[in-house]
Parts: structure tokens; sequence; C-alpha cells
């Protein structure tokens, strides 16, 4: 049934509704080695794959493997191209089944932990219970859209759009909205935290707008980041906050409602899940994404990551919010002005495949006049179609981004 389930994931649209449910754990051996290659293809090319492409990609990504390993998958994927069709109805029947299953042995291993002096894990155990109950259950109270015309202009109109301050970013693409999620990314020391804090904080940013902007941070300490937010509003550097910090704090007062920033080295996407249920962000950053526990028993980073991208996505869905996610750029970014998705550290994770929106931050290696310039690639975009490169200019002691 295994290979099955692989032959059907080639299928996008089979891929797309239930790519949440399956699991790298389920698939045995070789098997295990081409659901992460349909990943992947999936990934970068957004359509149906044949089995050939898949044998293509599988070669290209894993350069290294043996020769033995390298006829075993292709052996595999043989048996797969003579399997006779089923239909996907019965495909997620079994699904379910073996989704279930795997569940079952998280919980189990989780129990064993528990047993073993780990207690925190009890509330890991109540989510798996309740997510193997309702992951294949339709909500009950879905809500057909409107087909008419007029309800969706007015809706379309009202809708709220936080609209990007950067000129020559949102020149190309506007800004975010509620249940959009946007992947920005770089090298260390290059301006990720800036980035942000200047799409937020600086004149007219997102709290300008009204947005109710909450950030949680596991890198940068949540104190530091806020001296930089109180920075890029007053447009005063950190020396000069010291000198005028009467007028400063009257000045951050206008936009201090509208911004919260959470130390929480412990966060789990399960915890942020709660949070937003509680909290009602209209913004969201997670900085850095990677670094968020998540519930279950992940053989590899890369099933992990794809695990906590894809309940992000959710997250921005299901509480109607604008989610950023920041993450770290691989050497391959080191001295790039050009810095698209592939360069993202794990890339090849299923992460970008997650996300409307992917800016990559580059930098020259060059010093002198070059130090100040910043270069803003964007890799994906499927809010507005543009993909290219924005130059800009970083003011690290204001935390401000301008053309």
């Amino acid at each position: 049934m295994e290979q099955q389930l692989i032959k059907l994931l080639m299928h996008k649209e089979f891929f797309d509704a239930n790519k949440t449910r399956v699991m790298r754990s389920m698939f045995p051996n070789e098997l295990s080695d081409l659901y992460d290659t349909i990943v992947n293809g999936h990934e970068s090319y957004e359509r149906d794959l044949s089995s050939q492409e898949v044998r293509e990609i599988y070669r290209v990504s894993n350069p290294t493997a043996t020769r033995a390993k390298r006829e075993a998958v292709a052996e595999v994927l043989s048996d797969i191209e003579r399997l006779s069709p089923i239909g996907s109805d019965v495909a997620t029947d079994v699904l379910q089944k073996m989704w279930q299953q795997e569940i079952g042995r998280n919980i189990a291993d989780m129990g064993l932990a528990i047993m073993e002096g780990s207690p925190e894990k009890l509330m890991d155990v109540k989510s798996l219970i309740e997510k193997s109950e309702n992951g294949f259950v339709p909500e009950d109270n879905v809500t057909p859209i409107s087909t008419d015309l007029e309800t969706l202009m007015a809706y379309s109109q009202n809708e709220n759009c936080w609209e990007f301050n950067i000129p020559s970013l949102s020149h190309v693409v506007r800004g975010g909205k509620a249940g959009e999620f946007m992947i920005s990314f770089a090298r260390p020391e290059i301006g990720k935290t800036a980035f942000y804090i200047s799409l937020v904080a600086s004149p007219n940013g997102f709290c300008s707008q009204g947005a109710n902007v909450h950030i949680i941070t596991n890198e940068e300490p949540a104190r530091r980041t806020m001296f930089r937010a109180i920075s890029a509003y007053t447009g005063l550097n950190e020396g000069n906050l010291y000198k005028n910090r009467i007028a400063a704090t009257k000045k951050f007062a206008e936009i201090a409602p509208n911004i919260t920033m959470i130390d929480n080295v412990d966060a789990s996407i399960e915890w942020l899940n709660k949070y937003c249920a509680d909290k009602k962000p209209d913004v969201l950053i997670v900085d850095q994404l990677d670094k968020l526990g998540v519930t279950g028993t992940y053989a590899r980073t890369d099933e992990r990551l794809r695990s906590i991208y894809t309940k992000y996505r959710e997250i921005c869905k299901r509480h109607n919010l604008f989610g950023i996610g920041i993450s770290q750029a691989s050497a391959d970014a080191e001295g790039k002005t050009n810095v698209t998705y592939a360069m993202m550290e794990n890339s090849k994770t299923g992460k970008a495949a997650e996300a409307d929106l992917i800016v990559g931050i580059g930098k020259s290696d060059v010093t002198d006049n070059e130090d100040k310039r910043r270069y803003l690639t964007i890799s994906k975009n499927k809010l507005t179609g543009f993909h290219g490169k924005l130059v800009c200019t970083l003011d690290a002691d204001l935390s401000r981004y301008t053309v």
C-alpha cells in the first residue's frame, strides 16, 4: 500500500489534499527517499510529477548516493510504475489508518518518556490524541463562500492589507493580508531583525497603520529588539535615546499599544496556536521559525521543519492573521546580492512550499559605499507574481530600510 501512496502523491491534487497527514516515517527504506524527492519536486514545480521526473530529481538532489542506492531507488520506481491505479478515496481511507497508527506509535513513545520522568510530555500526548480524533474529520462549521459579485467586492475592499513601508518593496508587493505567510531570511548580521522591525515600527509601518503586532523571539533577546523598535519609530539611535528618554517615551507611546514582544525559547507550534487564539494578533512574527518545537517524533530535521512550516501556515489561516517567519540563509548566500529561496537553510524540506512570499536579504562582500546597501530578492510570490531583485538602504543604527 505504501507504494500505491507514493504513486498517488506524485499527483499535485492528492499531495496538496493529504500533505499534512503524511509522515516520512510511514515509508520504509527507499520509499522514504522517494517521498522526500516528491516533496521537493512539488515545492519546485507545483504540478504533477512523472516517474521519470522523480528519478531525475532524486539523482540531482542526492549526488553522493552510492550506485547501489541509486539502483535500489530506480527498481522501486519501476515497481511503482507497474502498479494498477487505485481510487483516491480508497487511498485516503488507507492513509487515515496508517496516519492513526503513526500517531499511536508517537503516543506510546511519549508514554515511555513520561514513565522515565518527563511529565511535560502529558500536554503533547493530549495534543496528539486530539489530532488523532480530528485529523481526518471535516469541520462542521464550514460556510460556503458567496457567489455574489457585490458581496465579494465589498469584502475585498474592506479587507485589511498591512502595507510594506519600504518603497522599493511596496512598489511590487503592496503588503500582506490575513491568511498570508511570508518568509524572510538572510545570513547572520545582514539585517533580518532590522528588516521586520522596519516593517513594523518605522514610520508608516504596520503599527502606525493600526495593526496589532506580536513578535515571538527565540533568537535575539526581546528587550533588545524592543529597543530597536523604539529607535526605528523615534529616529533616535541608542545613544540619543538615553539623552532624550522623556521625549522618546512620549513619542513611542503613539504605537506602543500595538506592539507586543515575547521571549520564549521553549515555544512550540502548538503553544503558538493557543497563543494566537487568545491574543488575536493581526500580524505575527516568529524569529526564528525553524527553532520552534513541534509535537511528534521526527527521524530527520527535514520532516520536523516541514511540519512546523505547514502548521504555521495553518495558524495564519485559522486565526486570520498575516504571518512572517524569519529563517537563516545557508553559507551559499555569503557575500551574494541575489539570495533565492534555494539558499535558505534546509531549503529542501518543504518550507518554501508553504509560503506566499519569500524575501531573501543579500549584501555584497564589498565594503565602503556598499556597506549600507541591501538587496531584497523575491524568489517566490503568489501575491502579485513579481520575481526579481530590489535595491534599498539599511540604516542599522535605526533599524530602518529605505530606498
